[in-house]
């Protein structure tokens, strides 16, 4: 049974001649995040005519944009256009589904915010639409209002997983290849920590975040006589080594209070993404200055 999001009749001059329905999302690669919604349109043929018995004519459609908002009147989110063959959409003297693809490409920022809506939870959004209609002796115009689109959590942690996990790459990336396996186990708890917050489990996310810490100083410090202070101290000032192992210290605090405290309050998003990104670039600070010293 295919997956029904959210569907819209489709009208020209006040007669529903159609109607379209989202059917799922993807992520499409791309150097920003990118998704296909994929959708399915049934269009039969149109009657200028005032009479039932007058003759219905094909039209096509030969192109849709649209916007993808996070309320029915609220500010676009982004822009949505058609992917593949534009002539591929033609109406019919019977029932019958046609696929399009439509491609809507954001930025880092305003995915955030995305996810800052959703709060670990199904996604809801609005999606307006304009299509460009053909038949052969006169202009036609096609109306789809505003329709809202629910995606399931479970669907879209799918699209989630194929972001994080570039930029599980990408961090990965930075390091050098003859260091980089020492803090193998914290990227892979880093990566943890990412889906945890995708899932809306934002406590769990800095706990996990902790244990990345804590596995990079165990990887840095041999013994219980070594800080990583102290290991620092041998490659910067004192007083940056004692700044960089603070930090280290305060977010290994975050997840104690949770683990420890038993009134300690939920983290939010905003607290959790904090935690897991200066996590990732703390790693990235201290492999790049520790990466000569204890190879």
């Amino acid at each position: 049974m295919t997956t029904n999001y959210g569907q819209q009749r489709i009208t020209i001059d006040s007669q529903q001649v159609g109607s379209v329905r989202v059917t799922g999302v993807t992520y499409a690669p791309a150097l920003a995040p990118r998704f296909r919604f994929h959708s399915n349109w049934t269009l039969t043929h149109y009657r200028p005519g005032p009479r039932p018995g007058d003759e219905r004519i094909e039209f096509r459609v030969t192109g849709i944009e649209g916007e993808l908002r996070t309320a029915e009147r609220e500010p676009a989110v982004g822009l949505l256009f058609q992917l593949g063959e534009r002539q591929g959409l033609r109406s019919r003297d019977y029932a019958d589904e046609q696929d399009c693809e439509l491609i809507i490409d954001l930025d880092w920022f305003r995915f955030e915010r995305l996810e800052a809506l959703r709060q670990g939870g199904p996604l809801q959004l609005w999606i307006k639409l304009w299509p460009t209609v053909r038949c052969p002796d006169q202009l036609l115009t096609m109306r789809v209002e505003p329709f809202a689109i629910r995606i399931p959590r479970e669907d879209w942690l799918e699209v989630i997983t194929a972001i994080t996990g570039d930029r599980t790459d990408l961090l990965e990336v930075r390091y050098h290849l003859s260091y980089a396996a020492r803090f193998r186990p914290s990227l892979e708890e880093l990566v943890v920590a990412r889906r945890a917050v995708d899932r809306g489990e934002t406590t769990s996310a800095v706990i996990t975040a902790r244990k990345a810490i804590t596995l990079m100083e165990a990887a840095l410090t041999p013994g219980d006589k070594v800080t990583l202070e102290a290991v620092l101290a041998d490659r910067v000032d004192a007083a940056h080594a004692k700044i960089y192992s603070n930090i280290a210290a305060r977010i290994k605090q975050m997840g104690n209070i949770q683990v420890h405290e038993a009134n300690a309050h939920e983290y939010s998003r905003a607290e959790a993404l904090f935690a897991v990104r200066t996590s990732e670039l703390l790693l990235e600070l201290i492999a790049s200055l520790t990466h000569d010293s204890t190879a």
